[in-house]
């Protein structure tokens, strides 16, 4: 996904590097959206997904994205539940 739909409006921030560092954190889940039903060439493209950091007594939402195409079909909602 590109990065101008990841952090729109923002400086860049989160590089390759960083997203691994986080996902390899033992308190981080990442949560990620892959169309399973389309085309055989659509196959696997992600769609959204969330990095959430967890601790003790708290949780923060890192990164959040979705595709602008599959926007407002759930695909947040269902990577911020689980």
């Amino acid at each position: 996904m590109s990065r101008d739909f990841i952090e729109a409006g923002l400086g860049w921030k989160y590089d390759a590097a960083r997203v691994m560092r986080a996902i390899r954190d033992r308190e981080t889940l990442a949560a990620v959206a892959c169309d399973v039903r389309s085309s055989p060439t659509a196959r696997g493209a992600v769609n959204g997904f969330a990095i959430l950091e967890f601790g003790e007594e708290r949780a923060h939402l890192v990164l959040l994205a979705v595709r602008p195409s599959h926007r407002r079909s759930g695909i947040a909602s269902a990577c911020w539940s689980g």
